[in-house]
């Protein structure tokens, strides 16, 4: 027995020296390929699984060796792999990765880390330790994006938070940086870190004088946590103590700086660059009023180190997240993402549908050509301020050439002077010589206090209010002049206000000639702030965002537009998510606050964005003003404001438009189209029967926002069946057609049908645009030459070819904008807009481009260039087709009494017109037309 024990343990010993321990300890886990067992070469070493190179044959992965294998390209879905032997880097399409296992050959085949690889190229591994197997499948949108993320001690690393992060493009001109203190900035190519420009900082009156961009949205929404501060700074002389830093400052006035956390200071000089790259944990109480990414000297002792030039370039503001906090980052944007793709789906299997059941109907083609006749639509346009109570006749006729809204702010005090009795009559008459003059009207209710100044001021919560018993503060500001703060919680207060503005909401519920409404029932000028009054301003600062939706919730039952204030972000939400209100920008076209209205982004595509010039020309821009050295700036500021906070009505300045006017004609005649909607169809097409078929329309919009329709935010598209005569015998609303998604910058493909019931002489089809489907005409112009009929579109009188100019009225585009000063944006539009005053100017810079959507194929021959001024520079021209470019021509020159560039005959849905050579010159194109 004892025998046969000492046999059993030497074969056991054997039988170890054989097989690992570990075979004992734990089955081999099986490899399954979308479920289905494999036979994957897989080792595990160092407790890491690494997969022979040759999966890719298995996986459909493309495979390149390079030096008898010890380095490899894995390639699949535009996403590239490259591993080495014995490196721990791996790259990810060009990013560098450490990895924790180096990849290793063995009889000539590379072996590389498995959950590193496949994740990257696209496939996902679900490990089930009950099964013991590991299953490799196809990822999800959702898993790709974070098996690709950068990590950073286990965190996952955001996308980038900041905009233009190298300065190539011109920030002065669109955004992204600005000026702090005072100090001015510019896109410089003196010195650059990387690619042709970096940012320049001169002019500086102190240390602190520096460069910035507003990142107040971003740290909203990211919130508390760790970021990553990156940036590369160099000084144009001596060396100075510098920081590249986040200041974020809450409600109650906190500040936190993030080269505080984390000592984000270095000594930086002229010799070369200096590299910031830093994690700061940044935590905040309260919401976040302002928070700025900027770039400063650390201390203002006036030492001229601090006040130097110098130069930045390189930046970048990433959030550390944790993979539970990414994954919900990422499917939030999947999700949008694919219900977009959901309702597009929906719209396209509609109009495959009519589609197919007209597919033999012959159809007539027509191609409206283009008008830039100044058009006033509803809820779009430039504003005027009549500067007084009740509107006079003389403003109001002046204003209706230019402007589609007349406003102005009633106080409460005003409206309702004694409890229950209103002062309708004044706004009555208003409206009447609003639709007069053919304009709306803007409105703000409910002022509770006006205070610019000791000798400028209003107590606008009526005195009857506080006899009724409701609690107040005083406000000394000197002078005599004391204001009583009302308690916005008082019942009382709530109570009498609450009344006024039902009572309002009651009598101009749906009236189509207000534009919008201010829910100004809070703050000094009920702008929802307290500047200038301290001791309201510290409550303010104690108030929760529930009380301030409370005081939203006010105008739940106003069946109008109503828009909040961007004072504070939290309430404009709320406003935003309860009611669909829209949003009004005080302050704009400030040279000292270039960014504020990207705070407008906030209702970007939901709702309405009006805003306010901030300050008056005659005492601030003209000669001797405060800002007189941005006198020539101002087209280029107000116009990209406009732009770039996606505007819907601005003020033409505010209380001397007519002599503004004057300075800025060209300017206002621009914006007062553009900003807004600008609708302009491209292409019509219908049925030869004109009683019933298919009606198909692609239109553009050449505006900076959609159209928003009134409270109902409603809008149709109708055609009508006329006589000979224009009278109209019968119409129908085009179902699926719908303008509130003819969004800015794009062309929108529509498809419809039609029956008309009264046919009887029938000769003419309308065509026409509703802001409401129960009007009896339509109300919005639209940007084309056509006849028309009590505002319906007369089809028979558009133009049935386009074959004498295919780049008319089309969409257009360009890489980079260019502004003249005193001027502004010299759009590519007009370049193809039949006007010779006009162009189209870019930089000579190798890869500027104009270019032209046609919106469907064309055959073209021909261009046709007419320059401002004669110039020589290297062009060509491109055609797009199956979706690549392909050089159809070129040339070294173009004339100012024009330049034919031909071709042989192509077919392409776009072309370009692209700058080929970088030069100290600017290319100006007055008309560019293409056969």
């Amino acid at each position: 027995m004892i025998k046969k024990a000492i046999s059993f343990l030497i074969l056991l010993c054997m039988l170890i020296s054989v097989f690992p321990l570990g075979v004992f300890a734990e089955e081999d886990r099986t490899f399954l390929f979308n479920g289905e067992p494999s036979q994957f070469d897989i080792e595990e070493k160092d407790g890491i699984y690494m997969i022979s190179s040759n999966f890719a044959e298995t996986m459909g992965i493309d495979k390149i060796a390079y030096n008898n294998g010890e380095k490899t390209v894995f390639s699949k879905d535009n996403v590239s792999v490259i591993c080495e032997n014995m490196s721990k880097t791996v790259y990810i399409n060009g990013t560098a990765r450490e990895i924790s296992g180096a990849p290793y050959l063995k009889n000539g085949v590379l072996y590389v880390p498995l959950d590193t690889v496949v994740k990257a190229l696209g496939f996902q591994i679900k490990y089930d330790d009950l099964l013991n197997t590991a299953d490799i499948y196809v990822a999800s949108e959702i898993e790709k994006t974070v098996n690709n993320a950068e990590v950073i001690d286990g965190m996952y690393l955001s996308d980038e938070l900041l905009s233009n992060t190298s300065f190539e493009e011109d920030f002065v001109l669109k955004g992204g940086w600005s000026n702090r203190v005072s100090s001015t900035v510019m896109q410089s190519a003196d010195v650059v870190h990387s690619g042709k420009f970096s940012g320049m900082v001169t002019k500086r009156p102190s240390g602190w004088a520096s460069i910035g961009q507003d990142v107040t949205q971003i740290m909203k929404e990211y919130g508390t946590g760790k970021y990553r501060i990156r940036g590369f700074v160099r000084t144009k002389d001596e060396p100075c103590n510098m920081t590249i830093k986040i200041q974020v400052q809450t409600t109650d006035s906190q500040k936190i700086n993030s080269e505080e956390t984390e000592g984000g200071v270095l000594i930086v000089n002229s010799d070369g660059w200096t590299e910031f790259d830093y994690i700061a944990d940044l935590e905040w109480d309260l919401s976040v009023s302002l928070a700025t990414f900027y770039c400063e000297a650390t201390s203002n002792t006036g030492k001229t180190c601090e006040v130097q030039d110098y130069y930045v370039d390189d930046c970048s503001l990433t959030k550390l997240m944790s993979e539970e906090e990414y994954y919900a980052v990422v499917e939030n944007k999947v999700k949008e993402k694919d219900e977009a793709e959901e309702l597009e789906n929906e719209k396209n299997a509609r109009a495959n549908e009519i589609l197919e059941k007209y597919k033999d109907d012959a159809l007539d083609v027509y191609y409206p050509a283009e008008s830039r006749e100044i058009l006033k639509n509803p809820y779009k346009g430039l504003i005027i301020y009549p500067g007084r109570q009740l509107f006079d006749e003389e403003s109001a006729k002046w204003g209706g050439g230019i402007g589609s809204i007349l406003y102005h702010r009633y106080s409460w005090c005003y409206m309702e002077p004694q409890e229950g009795v209103y002062n309708w009559d004044i706004l009555d008459k208003n409206i009447a010589l609003c639709q007069k003059y053919g304009m709306q009207l803007g409105l703000g209710i409910g002022s509770t206090v006006n205070f610019n100044s000791t000798t400028n001021y209003n107590q606008d919560t009526p005195e009857w209010v506080f006899e009724a018993g409701c609690k107040y503060i005083l406000e000394d500001r000197g002078n005599g002049c004391v204001l009583k703060i009302p308690d916005y919680d008082d019942p009382i207060f709530r109570e009498k206000m609450q009344n006024m503005i039902d009572a309002f909401s009651e009598r101009y519920n749906d009236n189509e000639t207000i534009a919008y409404v201010d829910m100004r029932n809070y703050g000094n000028w009920g702008e929802w702030h307290f500047y200038k009054f301290p001791i309201s301003d510290k409550l303010d600062k104690q108030r929760t965002n529930k009380e301030f939706f409370a005081y939203v919730d006010m105008f739940k039952d106003m069946r109008l537009p109503a828009l909040s204030f961007v004072a504070k972000p939290d309430v404009t939400k709320h406003a935003l998510d309860t009611f669909g209100a829209g949003i009004r920008g005080d302050g704009l076209v400030s040279p000292a606050e270039m960014d504020k209205h990207k705070n407008m982004n906030l209702v970007e595509g939901k709702a309405m964005a009006v805003g306010e010039w901030f300050e008056q020309y005659a005492t601030v821009y003209q000669p001797g003003g405060k800002y007189a050295a941005y006198f020539d700036f101002v087209p280029i500021l107000f116009e990209r404001q406009i732009r770039e906070g996606h505007i819907s009505s601005i003020a033409f300045l505010n209380w001397d438009a007519n002599n503004a006017y004057k300075l800025w004609k060209d300017m206002y005649d621009r914006a007062a189209n553009y900003v807004g909607y600008w609708y302009k169809p491209v292409k019509i097409e219908h049925s030869k029967d004109i009683t019933k078929g298919i009606f198909k329309l692609k239109v553009k919009n050449d505006g900076v926002a959609p159209l928003f329709a009134g409270y109902e935010k409603k809008a149709v598209v109708k055609l009508a069946l006329a006589d000979k005569n224009n009278k109209i015998l019968d119409t129908v609303t085009l179902e699926g057609i719908d303008p509130l998604y003819w969004n800015p910058g794009e062309m929108t493909d529509c498809v419809g049908e039609y029956e008309f019931k009264n046919t009887d002489g029938g000769e003419k089809l309308l065509f026409g645009v509703f802001t409401r489907e129960q009007n009896e005409n339509p109300n919005v112009k639209l940007g084309i030459n056509a006849k028309v009929v009590n505002g319906w579109y007369d089809i028979s009188s558009m133009s049935k070819s386009d074959s004498a100019n295919v780049a008319h009225n089309k969409l257009f585009s360009a890489k980079e904008l260019y502004a003249d000063e005193g001027y502004g944006f010299r759009q590519p539009d007009y370049a193809c807009d039949n006007d010779m005053s006009t162009y189209w100017a870019n930089k000579c810079a190798n890869g500027n481009y104009l270019e032209i959507d046609f919106g469907e194929e064309k055959s073209v021959s021909q261009v046709s260039l007419t320059s401002a001024e004669n110039i020589k520079v290297k062009y060509s021209i491109e055609l797009f087709r199956n979706g690549k470019w392909t050089e159809v021509s070129n040339g070294v020159s173009i004339s100012s009494k024009g330049t034919n560039v031909k071709f042989r005959t192509a077919k392409g849905e776009k072309l370009r017109f692209v700058i080929d050579e970088d030069k100290d010159a600017v290319v100006k194109i007055c008309e560019m037309k293409v056969w």
